[in-house]
């Protein structure tokens, strides 16, 4: 059975998803080069970001992260989502392949609008991590309700 990988062919999402891999590699503090001898991939945690009425949803995939190794900040609109996985191998193992990414990580991405920071919750299962947003009240849709007026 032949499995394909659906991938968005839009020349434009492309573009942006190459032009993000080439700033992570070239500006982050954590990016390095693989090791010559391996083919190791650095870890980074993919993410999507969604709304309803009152809160804003960032969901990350961090498989094998520890909880005690994630560490996140947010701030007015801009949250940032740091980790760490290590991926242990016995000292007296010849290493033949190494696909697995490992190591720190840091994501940071802003958000469309302002958040209440004190109410941010986050939780960790199956290896994704889920923060959930509120917006602030100036923020959140508001039902007005409509009088009717008597005719004179």
């Amino acid at each position: 059975m032949l499995l394909t990988r659906r991938m968005n062919t839009d020349p434009l999402a492309m573009l942006s998803r190459d032009m993000d891999r080439l700033f992570e590699s070239m500006f982050s503090s954590t990016s390095r080069p693989p090791a010559a001898d391996t083919h190791a991939r650095w870890f980074s945690a993919p993410l999507n970001l969604w709304e309803d009425d009152h809160n804003l949803y960032v969901e990350s995939e961090v498989p094998g992260v520890k909880m005690d190794d994630i560490e996140i900040l947010a701030s007015g609109d801009e949250l940032t989502i740091k980790g760490r996985r290590e991926v242990e191998i016995p000292e007296d193992a010849k290493v033949l392949r190494r696909e697995r990414g490992m190591g720190t990580f840091e994501r940071k991405t802003s958000l469309p609008i302002e958040i209440e920071v004190d109410k941010v919750q986050a939780t960790l299962k199956d290896g994704v991590l889920t923060v959930t947003l509120p917006k602030t009240e100036a923020r959140r849709p508001r039902k007005i309700e409509v009088k009717a007026l008597e005719g004179k």
